[in-house]
């Protein structure tokens, strides 16, 4: 795909995610009170998660070409630069985008007629959105970040010589403060 048409396809894939979501509410408490409020709850700290993350370091930000998102990302959180963000927390939020798909297939599992599209939207989105050089997760965007060459490793003291000689330290093996004798503890 190239890549003017895959951004067109982005646009109107970001474009489809509110009514899609706003479906997805409705559907869910449909389906009861307890699955409608965790719902809105989980939909609450993904909005909150993907402003303050993703959308705020994006190059669409305040444009409109990723959905009504940008615009209202724009109201609410200042832009930031792309690599002000740790790693782990952009791959925190790709997890959270793949869990709220998930919850919105819960969803619209209650309504099989609308289940296909939001589906083929949930595919255009794999397809289109994630993976590297796409529109999301600015994995791609980051500067590689290297780990402190000695941060997997673990330091223990070494002792070399016999592990009764106290005489490498400084101690005296007779040394009657120590409670050792040369034929062990006293």
């Amino acid at each position: 795909m190239k890549a003017h048409t895959r951004s067109l396809v982005f646009s109107v894939w970001g474009w489809l995610a509110l009514p899609l979501l706003v479906g997805a509410v409705l559907l869910s408490f449909s389906a009861g009170l307890h699955f409608g409020v965790a719902f809105v709850v989980l939909t609450g700290g993904w909005l909150y998660h993907m402003g303050s993350t993703a959308c705020s370091r994006c190059g669409f930000y305040g444009t409109g070409r990723c959905g009504v998102q940008a615009w209202g990302v724009a109201w609410l959180w200042r832009k930031q630069p792309a690599g002000s963000v740790s790693r782990r927390r952009i791959r925190l939020h790709s997890f959270f985008d793949i869990v709220m798909m998930a919850a919105g297939v819960a969803a619209y599992v209650q309504c099989p007629v609308l289940l296909p599209l939001f589906l083929s939207w949930a595919v255009v989105g794999w397809l289109v959105v994630y993976g590297p050089n796409r529109y999301h997760g600015l994995l791609h965007r980051l500067p590689a970040q290297r780990e402190p060459a000695n941060q997997s490793l673990l330091s223990l003291p070494v002792l070399s010589g016999p592990a009764n000689d106290l005489s490498n330290r400084g101690l005296s093996s007779s040394d009657p403060s120590m409670g050792v004798s040369k034929k062990g503890f006293e």
